[in-house]
């Protein structure tokens, strides 16, 4: 009898913890995702590109390939540091608008770029980690 009572008892407890990991997994994880999906960010084309650096005083334009693991890396911390800065930033997809290179000089991927007044003002092309992408946001503004 005891030992019935013993062994339900340490299953209700070993259920009990992996409820509470589960949980806590979770709420972290959908923390994280907050700050990227609270900012909108919009894919555009080559002429919707023109049309927002005319119309926006300020405007960070990640170009980028979907199959590029560099890439995918990147575009986590750009986001999330532009999330933490309230930066307004669109993608730019060069495999499948390869028209994007000769105007915006694009010369590797990832690129960032940054447009102020309808101009290019800055850009970031090679390896990047926060506290570059930071200086860099803080140069800009």
């Amino acid at each position: 009898m005891k030992k019935k009572i013993s062994y339900r008892f340490y299953l209700l407890l070993l259920l009990i913890l992996l409820t509470g990991v589960g949980s806590s997994w979770y709420m972290y994880h959908l923390g994280k995702g907050a700050s990227q999906e609270t900012q909108e960010v919009s894919e555009v084309s080559p002429d919707q590109l023109t049309d927002t650096i005319k119309q926006k005083e300020l405007l960070f334009v990640y170009f980028y390939t979907p199959d590029c693991v560099q890439c995918n890396k990147y575009e986590e911390t750009f986001a999330r540091a532009a999330a933490e800065a309230g930066l307004k930033w669109v993608k730019a997809n060069v495999k499948y608008y390869p028209e994007f290179k000769d105007p915006y000089k694009i010369k590797s991927i990832p690129s960032l770029v940054a447009f102020k007044g309808g101009s290019e003002v800055s850009r970031l092309e090679t390896d990047w980690d926060e506290n570059k992408v930071n200086t860099f946001f803080q140069s800009i503004q």
